[in-house]
């Protein structure tokens, strides 16, 4: 007679915490001439690692930006990588994988002399 067998996978997930990261970037093109307007701007963001130690919890990731102006009678566009590093204390030990998602809440900018400021 064979006898069943199974295979239980298990995963915990709890919330450890909440951190919020700004990223600041100066975006410029140097073959405009003036920044008239900014259309949109759009911002992405992936996470690379997170390591947990105890209740010290490291954070590194990208932030991909997309960004479209008008300069003088042309429609234009920039795109940029800015990278981040945070760290955050757990209310709790930590042990095991760390499975951390990140989101963009809030997308500012500004136009400040031929650039673009935009904060994340």
């Amino acid at each position: 007679m064979c006898q069943p067998r199974f295979i239980r996978i298990s995963s915990i997930r709890k919330n450890i915490g909440v951190k919020q990261t700004e990223v600041s970037v100066r975006l410029s093109d140097a073959n405009q001439d003036a920044i008239d307007m900014v259309l949109s701007v759009n911002a992405n963001v992936s996470q690379l690692a997170s390591l947990g130690v105890g209740r010290d919890v490291s954070i590194s990731g990208l932030v991909d930006l997309q960004v479209a102006y008008v300069s003088g009678s042309e429609v234009r566009g920039l795109d940029y990588t800015a990278d981040f590093k945070d760290k955050f204390e757990s209310a709790t030990e930590l042990s095991g994988e760390l499975i951390l998602s990140g989101h963009i809440v809030d997308v500012n900018y500004s136009i400040v002399n031929k650039d673009i400021l935009v904060n994340v």
